[in-house]
């Protein structure tokens, strides 16, 4: 029989050129060239393999590093984003009993009676005349006197006064409400001028300045007219009057 040839690195030998094949069960079920390995064995890897492994295993931390960044930043980006688009919510407001405070009303000036002072001798004469004869029995002469008085002096608010009044005496309402709306615009305390109220009632019993009328009522007197209203009410008029004046009574009464 010829001589086997020695092993190279360890290998196991291989069977004799020439042979005669007598393998067993198990020796057929194992691999060619390569030696079984025991149960338990542990396996060696060689040295030259270890520094590509080290770099591998480097390369994957570096990769498992930056995916986990990435989702953290990513997912930052999203709570940011989620954030600008919500609406800020206004923190609500504990109120004490239930419902919100209504603005107090606006004070109102005191009230005098312009007439109270003496008037100078242009006006006097025509104003005893009006108060002791009603506004009929002034001549267009003296009406003349009063515009031109009211030419010379225009801060002064009492021409509008005696003019509202001698207007509604005549019935001229038209020419009589912008009078007084304008001798309340320049002092709003001769809303104390005795004919005044009584005047603008007469206006609001009326249809065509029921509305700008009690206006003026509303805002110079408020609820300090509604004395004067319950009494106007009680004299004999019309039902459509006196559902005007019951109206302004409410309105002021609302408010």
């Amino acid at each position: 029989m010829a001589p086997t040839r020695a092993p190279d690195d360890g290998a196991p030998a291989g069977p004799a050129v020439g042979a005669t094949r007598a393998a067993t069960p198990s020796a057929r079920r194992e691999q060619p060239g390569r030696a079984p390995v025991s149960v338990g064995a542990s396996i060696q890897i060689p040295r030259k393999r270890l520094p590509l492994l080290g770099a591998i295993g480097c390369g994957l931390g570096i990769l498992v590093g930056a995916v986990v960044a990435g989702v953290w930043l990513f997912s930052d980006d999203d709570d940011a984003a989620q954030a600008a688009t919500e609406e800020p919510v206004a923190p609500e407001t504990a109120e004490e009993d239930g419902s919100p405070e209504e603005p107090p009303a606006p004070a109102r000036p005191a009230a005098r009676d312009p007439f109270a002072e003496a008037l100078p001798a242009p006006l006097a004469a025509i104003h005893a005349r009006a108060e002791r004869l009603g506004g009929e029995r002034i001549s267009r002469s003296q009406l003349s006197e009063i515009s031109q008085y009211q030419r010379e002096h225009p801060d002064d608010p009492r021409p509008h006064l005696m003019l509202g009044h001698i207007y509604t005496d005549r019935r001229w309402l038209q020419f009589a409400l912008p009078e007084y709306l304008q001798a309340y615009e320049m002092d709003p305390t001769v809303r104390g001028d005795p004919a005044m109220l009584p005047d603008l009632l007469e206006m609001v019993r009326s249809n065509q300045h029921e509305r700008a009328a009690g206006d003026l009522v509303v805002r110079a007197y408020g609820e300090d007219a509604l004395d004067a209203i319950d009494a106007a009410i009680e004299e004999r008029m019309r039902d459509e009057e006196r559902d005007h004046l019951e109206s302004l009574r409410d309105r002021i009464r609302g408010r």
